[in-house]
């Protein structure tokens, strides 16, 4: 058991509070009101409040915090849909080098149209939306066609289909694609 000398000598240590804070932070199950009263020590990096899986997050939670939330670390948040509304509403706070990691984001073809020149096509090259279609057509010049062989949603197309077999490459892939959409 720790003596009440211990415990007081390191509550009036300030790293001992920052390290109280950042555990707090990270795992503390938090209601909306306390995050609020407490928003000016909760600590929103990316390993602390960001990556809290107990955090309630709502719209309201986020238009209080935005000023304080670690927009690069954004792609942790669960709980609430990432639709083109919030994109518009927060076009200038998201990081989209990160965003794109989000699993509740509302992929529509609207939203990645809206924003094309905001995304890193590279890492959206993982992501299901690019594997339609009508994206490949129109967006062909923007994709990485190494990282778009191994996506996951393409293979499981590719491969529904008897007479490819495993191992395809990139260039075979190109052009079978431009095959299949023209």
């Amino acid at each position: 058991m720790i003596s009440k000398e211990v415990i007081g000598q390191f509550s009036s240590n300030i790293r001992f509070k920052e390290i109280c804070m950042g555990l707090l932070s990270r795992y503390y199950n938090w209601d909306t009101e306390q995050i609020i009263e407490f928003k000016d020590i909760i600590k929103y990096n990316e390993m602390m409040f960001m990556k809290n899986i107990n955090v309630k997050w709502s719209l309201d939670l986020i238009e209080s915090l935005k000023d304080r939330i670690d927009w690069g670390s954004f792609y942790n948040v669960n709980g609430i849909d990432l639709d083109l509304p919030f994109f518009k509403k927060y076009k200038n706070n998201i990081v989209f080098k990160s965003i794109y990691l989000n699993k509740n984001i509302d992929w529509s073809n609207q939203l990645l149209d809206t924003y094309q020149d905001y995304w890193n096509w590279d890492d959206l090259m993982m992501c299901p939306i690019v594997a339609q279609v009508r994206n490949i057509k129109k967006y062909e010049d923007k994709y990485d066609w190494d990282k778009f062989s191994s996506n996951g949603w393409m293979k499981s197309l590719l491969y529904k289909m008897p007479f490819l077999k495993i191992g395809i490459n990139c260039l075979l892939m190109k052009n079978l694609i431009g095959t299949l959409t023209s």
